[in-house]
């Protein structure tokens, strides 16, 4: 089985991800992925975008991102040299976790403008307001407000492509306290066991 886990920018995705019992479920890390895509992609990056490099000699992403989210056409011409090699990526981490007997969670927020959607059995979208996950970003990263609504407004297809598509997805909700959370995720894998059991 394969589960999307999407949701926007500091939404909470990696917290809901960490809940999951690791005896059943096992988490494929969408950014990690993605910048592992990153530094093989360097020849592409280097003719399309120029020195956004750092001294070693891997993807500057502070220099790239000032770039991509300054500008939807740049950002769509990152997506197309880098999405085909993450997706692929996913697809080839689901395999190995779903013949190792686990159910895979993939968490990523791109999973809808990837494609990935029609691979997937399951679909959580973790929801939050804007103005925790603004408060979050400043908080973790330092990110000011002008750089997180650009990042926000990159995503703001992220769980709006669900219901036009027809998938069914559950919500979870991260407005609370961790305690919340956890219980939804609880209630979440209950339902699963469930739904499974019952074929």
């Amino acid at each position: 089985m394969r589960i999307a886990l999407i949701g926007k920018i500091c939404s909470g995705k990696d917290r809901v991800a960490s809940f999951f019992d690791k005896s059943r479920f096992s988490i494929i890390d969408g950014d990690r992925i993605s910048h592992d895509v990153l530094d093989e992609r360097k020849d592409d990056i280097r003719k399309a975008f120029g020195n956004v490099f750092s001294e070693d000699g891997k993807v500057d992403r502070k220099r790239l991102s000032a770039i991509v989210f300054s500008d939807k056409r740049e950002l769509e011409k990152l997506n197309r040299i880098t999405h085909p090699y993450i997706k692929k990526k996913c697809l080839e981490e689901a395999e190995r976790i779903e013949k190792s007997g686990k159910v895979a969670i993939l968490n990523g927020a791109l999973s809808e403008s990837m494609g990935l959607m029609d691979t997937m059995d399951r679909v959580i979208l973790v929801t939050c307001p804007y103005d925790i996950r603004s408060k979050r970003a400043k908080e973790r990263s330092g990110m000011d407000e002008e750089e997180f609504k650009r990042r926000d407004d990159s995503q703001k297809d992220v769980g709006s492509t669900l219901r036009d598509l027809g998938i069914q997805y559950d919500v979870i909700d991260n407005s609370s306290s961790l305690d919340e959370l956890y219980r939804q995720v609880e209630n979440y894998c209950d339902r699963l066991s469930k739904e499974v059991s019952n074929g």
